[in-house]
């Protein structure tokens, strides 16, 4: 690129940083996501879902909380698909209170939750042999969500 005269944007190195997430590589997407934070490219809500995904994915979800509080203290905000990734994480790795946590902190700044999130808790809940639970939070999905009922 630089060879050509174009400058590297955040979207072109969030591609990079997105690959090197999806092959496990998180030292060389941590990397880059500080190179790009030196030279002065501001990274995007895109980078860092990358970024917390992937590190959720190689089981270091302290590490994608650190940068999610990161995140927040330099004025990013997140997306409803960042808290998707960040829950997921979570209870993909047993980090039950901190994904409840999370949750209720959702619902207290007033997020619109949509199916995405209850799907990931109410899965969550099952896998973790609390179906009471799973159930409370099924039957508490606002009737505003559209619920897919399959039929055989």
């Amino acid at each position: 690129m630089l060879m050509n005269g174009c400058s590297p944007s955040v979207f072109s190195n969030n591609i990079l940083i997105l690959g090197h997430c999806k092959c496990k590589r998180i030292d060389e997407a941590t990397s880059l996501y500080r190179l790009i934070s030196k030279k002065g490219i501001i990274p995007d809500v895109v980078t860092y879902n990358a970024l917390i995904g992937g590190l959720c994915q190689v089981l270091l979800p302290q590490a994608a909380l650190m940068l999610f509080h990161r995140m927040l203290d330099h004025g990013q905000h997140p997306d409803i698909q960042m808290y998707a990734i960040l829950l997921d994480g979570l209870f993909k790795n047993k980090q039950l209170t901190q994904a409840m946590t999370m949750f209720q902190q959702m619902e207290d700044l007033g997020l619109e939750l949509n199916m995405v999130i209850y799907n990931i808790l109410v899965d969550a809940m099952c896998n973790a042999g609390k179906l009471t639970t799973a159930k409370e939070l099924f039957h508490s999905i606002p009737m505003s969500s559209p619920v897919l009922v399959l039929t055989p």
